[in-house]
């Protein structure tokens, strides 16, 4: 789903402007209320909700809402949650609803890749490394 909305940093407060009203001269910190009402209504009726990386910039306060807001959502949705990335994770614990979260990884573009299949450097060094050594010692 693509934001209807954002936040800007307008002199230091944050304003909502819709996607119509883009390109901005301001720099946009965060998804806007329209569009965390709608993604909170979408992960309320799914299944299974995988995130990776928070919402907008969350260590400004003005700028946390979205990330807070869907993170809360995906706590209180009966859905299976996968949430990746050093930050999300961070988040989640300062926000104490890491019980709350079925799989937490702090490895958020790895996560994403392991889950679409995608080879994994680590582990392919391993398989090479094993077949490396398999055949030396043969």
């Amino acid at each position: 789903m693509i934001p209807g909305d954002f936040a800007i940093d307008y002199q230091g407060e944050r304003e909502e402007v819709s996607v119509s009203e883009l390109p901005s001269r301001y720099p946009i910190l965060d998804i806007g209320l329209e569009t965390i009402v709608r993604y909170t209504e979408e992960i309320k009726n799914a299944g299974t909700v995988i995130l990776n990386g928070p919402a907008g910039m969350f260590e400004k306060d003005a700028f946390s809402l979205g990330t807070v807001e869907i993170f809360r959502a995906v706590a209180e949705s009966d859905a299976y949650s996968v949430i990746g990335g050093g930050h999300s994770v961070a988040t989640i614990y300062q926000m104490g609803i890491e019980r709350k979260i079925g799989h937490i990884s702090t490895g958020g573009g790895a996560c994403i890749n392991f889950l679409a299949g995608r080879p994994m450097p680590a582990i392919e060094a391993l398989r090479e490394s094993e077949r490396f050594f398999r055949e030396k010692d043969k």
